[in-house]
């Protein structure tokens, strides 16, 4: 059985790319998306003085929709919403598409933030 992860979402305005207009955001409901079919960490290479490294920003959720669910509605109900994606201040997420499910990269530029988002995505059930 598959079990539908709860997500609540908000994307920090100073972090996020260009939201939804308010007049575009009708609904404040909790995000719900299918089932997590599996959770990635999310790293970017750094190049500095001792060479290229990875820094962690956060994780990847793959994930299967509700029917009827694209991925700009997906998008659209992330910007929307009022609450910090997977419960973490300063999260963002950006929604693609791939494979008949989305991936949601959930991700902070703050360390602390990113190991949170990580932990809190792996404990999500599958």
């Amino acid at each position: 059985m598959r079990a539908v992860v709860l997500l609540t979402l908000l994307i920090a305005c100073a972090e996020a790319p260009p939201r939804a207009p308010a007049s575009d955001c009708r609904s404040t409901e909790p995000m719900t998306l299918g089932s997590a079919r599996a959770v990635e960490p999310r790293y970017v290479t750094q190049t500095g003085k001792s060479g290229p490294s990875n820094r962690l920003v956060g994780a990847t959720l793959i994930v299967d929709p509700e029917p009827g669910t694209t991925k700009e509605l997906l998008q659209h109900r992330f910007d929307c919403s009022r609450e910090a994606p997977l419960g973490v201040a300063g999260a963002r997420a950006v929604v693609t598409s791939g494979d008949g499910s989305y991936r949601v990269a959930v991700t902070s530029d703050d360390n602390e933030e990113a190991r949170e988002i990580l932990r809190r995505a792996q404990a999500l059930p599958r």
